[in-house]
């Protein structure tokens, strides 16, 4: 029994270390972290690590090195929403549709409600023409998320798509009366300088 639990702290020290270096902590915290114990850190931070890694990735996307940490991050956090979301989204950025259906679709297996997730499948049904598909995960998202105007306005659009103009102008109607095009929590996103902070907001509907 003392050699297991040896072993389980082993792992977790071992967790800090990749997650402290993955993360960039700063220098003043290094004293904090060093009095936690090896579970509360694991529970408390690293589950927040994903947002400098995303954020890192925003700001230099064409850097590799930048994805990857990304994965890593994803990789220890298997079932946690954010960090899948986050690594979905990468992929899906460097045109690794595969890995990121995947990664959304791990998202919505565990939250059957994850609008974005939800949203982003839609798009990807999009891509490989299977418009009644991505008009069910739109469906889906709209009913997930009722004050978010990008599932509304990609509805729109593939309304717009099979030729059904009246379905789509209504659809587009709304989408703006929900704030399409500005720079609010349900997008416009670009339009502010992202910050560890802002990395669930940006994330959301990225």
């Amino acid at each position: 029994m003392k050699v297991c639990k040896s072993s389980v702290g082993l792992c977790l020290w071992i967790l800090i270390v990749v997650c402290v270096a993955s993360c960039g902590t700063a220098e003043s915290d290094r004293d904090v972290i060093d009095q936690k114990s090896p579970e509360s850190f694991v529970k408390s931070d690293i589950t927040e690590c994903w947002k400098e890694a995303y954020i890192k990735y925003r700001e230099h996307p064409s850097d590799p090195g930048s994805a990857e940490r990304v994965r890593e991050i994803a990789r220890m956090l298997p079932t946690d929403d954010d960090a899948q979301m986050a690594l979905a989204v990468v992929e899906r950025n460097l045109g690794n549709w595969e890995e990121a259906e995947a990664a959304f679709a791990r998202t919505v297996e565990r939250n059957p409600l994850h609008a974005s997730a939800l949203w982003n499948l839609g798009r990807l049904a999009i891509r490989r023409g299977e418009t009644g598909v991505a008009a069910d995960y739109f469906a889906k998202s709209i009913k997930a998320s009722p004050h978010a105007w990008q599932p509304v306005y990609a509805m729109a659009q593939l309304r717009q798509r099979q030729g059904d103009l009246a379905a789509a102008k209504e659809l587009f109607a709304q989408a703006k009366m929900l704030g399409a095009g500005k720079t609010d929590r349900f997008g416009g996103m670009d339009a502010m300088k992202p910050g560890p902070e802002m990395a669930k907001e940006l994330l959301e509907w990225d």
